[in-house]
């Protein structure tokens, strides 16, 4: 860690981050949940393996406060320092804090920090690594031997304009050594053995949207060193190419970047087969403990909403006068863009039915007071048996489920869009249609290069 330096001799780098921690503190605290891919976040704030997700709290507490602190990639050196900044974006935004926690933090370890009322700034005791003067220089005045981790990845996100939602996946699985001396440099080194920091950290890790980002915002602080170095030093030769999947990045990484999945598997439009597929899901409708799940799969398969979305649906999203649901930007599965979709009856009655029956937040709710999540879909899936369900164009193979086993494709609740898809065109639905029954991008529906709708809707061969 570097050795700690009092802010008090450049007031306007504490300013900065009370005004910069204010603005990330409002953004995360719109958002509903915490999924349990934002593994820092999610277990700072009381996630347990396997729950999908936890509710964003509405007050934070001491301790929450400084975990986004430390996901924000705010370099405070201590406790005391972290403290007074959350203080300090109290007294900007009190409606976001946990007052009486804040006050028995206080109480129980001493008055640390004299905060001055105003609160655009802390006070001179205040302490952090020697990053924040260090990160707001531009690329041309750091030196790529000794520049942290933090120092470089804050010099891309500054110039490219993505902020404090670049820092948090850059830094997420090197906070340890995110502010040493050398850090960015000593990621892309290759040991003994030939194998780099980063390699050991990536390599056998899942396919999951925490793995690629971070992938990803690492490879541009690898390009942004290899800027400062130049191609005629050693060090040029360790860092990673502008393009993803390269031999080099995947030597460097210990493996390649996860992709989009993108299905290669062709449902079977047979009305026969489709009658199957709902009766047999239908069956988990007599049992309360899988009711929910089989709800919340029939529900899917009449919209084609992302699994996401059908399955942690919430009350206030459903519009009965109108007879539709209207889905915010952020919501999980929204993908940053609001959804707007009309229902057919039978997904209709379903919302109506569990507003009678009394629910409150979510529409799918399993007995243990848990929302149902897609990976809850995948796993009855796993149970419905249907003779050529699907089929896979990459390999020939035919499948008796949704989810075979064995299999690394798109499978599962992520096949539910592709089944609405499949049976809208084979009834002459046209793709704008259906992208508006879907809740998707009308641009963006039938470019098979985003995944969008000509990912859903492969030819199935019969046998």
């Amino acid at each position: 860690m570097a050795e700690p330096t009092d802010i008090s001799k450049n007031m306007s780098t504490a300013e900065k981050m009370v005004k910069d921690g204010t603005l990330a503190f409002r953004q995360y605290m719109d958002i509903p949940y915490i999924p349990e891919e934002e593994e820092f976040l999610f277990e700072e704030f009381g996630g347990k393996p396997g729950q999908g997700r936890i509710k964003t709290p509405k007050k934070l507490t001491v301790k929450q406060a400084f975990a986004l602190l430390d996901y924000s990639g705010f370099p405070l050196a201590d406790e005391n320092a972290k403290f007074s900044i959350a203080s300090s974006i109290k007294l900007s935004a009190p409606e976001l804090f946990d007052d009486t926690d804040f006050k028995a933090y206080e109480k129980k370890f001493g008055k640390t920090m004299e905060m001055q009322e105003k609160g655009a700034s802390a006070s001179k005791n205040i302490t952090t690594a020697k990053t924040p003067e260090a990160a707001n220089k531009p690329v041309a005045d750091l030196d790529p031997k000794t520049a942290t981790l933090r120092e470089v990845a804050q010099a891309y996100a500054d110039k490219s304009g993505r902020g404090k939602t670049f820092m948090g996946p850059a830094l997420q699985y090197f906070r340890d050594i995110a502010d040493e001396p050398g850090s960015a440099l000593r990621l892309f080194e290759k040991d003994a053995e030939g194998n780099t920091l980063l390699s050991k950290t990536f390599k056998g890790t899942e396919d999951v949207s925490t793995v690629k980002t971070a992938m990803q915002n690492l490879r541009q602080v690898g390009l942004t060193l290899k800027e400062m170095v130049g191609p005629d030093t050693p060090e040029y030769k360790l860092l990673p190419d502008k393009a993803p999947n390269t031999d080099l990045n995947n030597r460097i990484f210990g493996r390649s970047e996860p992709a989009k999945a993108v299905s290669v598997v062709a449902i079977n439009p047979d009305k026969a087969k489709m009658s199957e597929l709902f009766a047999g899901v239908s069956k988990y409708l007599d049992d309360p403990k899988t009711r929910p799940i089989a709800q919340a799969i029939i529900f899917n398969l009449n919209t084609g909403l992302r699994p996401n979305a059908a399955a942690g649906l919430q009350v206030n999203a459903y519009k009965p006068d109108s007879g539709a649901i209207y889905i915010e930007a952020e919501t999980k599965g929204a993908k940053g863009r609001a959804v707007n979709i009309p229902l057919n009856p039978i997904a209709d009655s379903i919302l109506q039915e569990n507003l009678a029956a009394g629910n409150k937040e979510n529409f799918f709710v399993k007995p243990n007071g848990k929302v149902v999540t897609s990976n809850d879909m995948t796993d009855l899936l796993k149970d419905v048996k249907v003779k050529d369900i699907a089929f896979d164009a990459a390999t020939g193979k035919y499948f008796d489920s949704l989810a075979p086993a064995g299999f690394s494709g798109k499978k599962g609740s992520a096949l539910l869009r592709n089944i609405h898809a499949t049976v809208g065109q084979s009834i002459g639905i046209d793709q704008d249609r259906l992208a508006y029954l879907q809740g998707r991008s009308l641009k963006s529906a039938g470019k098979s290069s985003t995944g969008e709708l000509k990912p859903t809707s492969k030819h199935f061969r019969v046998r």
